[in-house]
């Protein structure tokens, strides 16, 4: 048992001197999501992200959404995404972001989110897949939620 702790205590430093894998200076996405059943609860989004921290971004996302009648509404929001977890090439995080929404076509009104996402990493690539899950609540529409699939990039630094 002794050895195994002697073991154990020499190799804490070869662990502690494995490099971090790197953070993207910059993240961008884009894909597409539902937010019920029927043609007029589609929507696509591209969004970007910027490195302010450790596992901390800015973020900016726009959503163009089929409503109904056949016309586009738009939803541009900004907040913070932050990784809590990476387990392999997977990171799971929370985003929050505000701003504005068409919660009737021509009418623009204010729109909170808060998502969660999982971004898996597409072998020693920059691209990445992408799923959140968001709660959406939009002042005079209510609360949405949505799940999106997409496709990220990321600019290393």
């Amino acid at each position: 048992m002794p050895r195994i702790l002697a073991w154990f205590l020499l190799a804490i430093p070869a662990f502690a001197q494995t490099p971090a894998p790197p953070e993207p200076a910059q993240f961008f996405s884009l894909g597409a999501g539902v937010r019920g059943l029927g043609p007029s609860q589609v929507f696509g989004y591209y969004s970007i992200a910027q490195h302010i921290g450790t596992d901390t971004y800015t973020t900016q996302t726009t959503e163009l959404t089929r409503m109904k009648g056949g016309t586009v509404g738009t939803s541009v929001r900004a907040g913070i995404s932050k990784t809590l977890w990476k387990i392999g090439p997977a990171s799971i995080g929370l985003i929050g972001e505000a701003g504005v929404a068409e919660g009737t076509t021509g009418s623009a009104t204010g729109a909170v989110s808060g998502k969660g996402f999982l971004a898996v990493r597409i072998s020693t690539s920059p691209f990445h897949f992408l799923v959140t899950a968001q709660t959406l609540q939009v002042a005079g529409v209510g609360q949405q939620g949505t799940i999106t699939l997409g496709i990220g990039y990321a600019l290393f630094k």
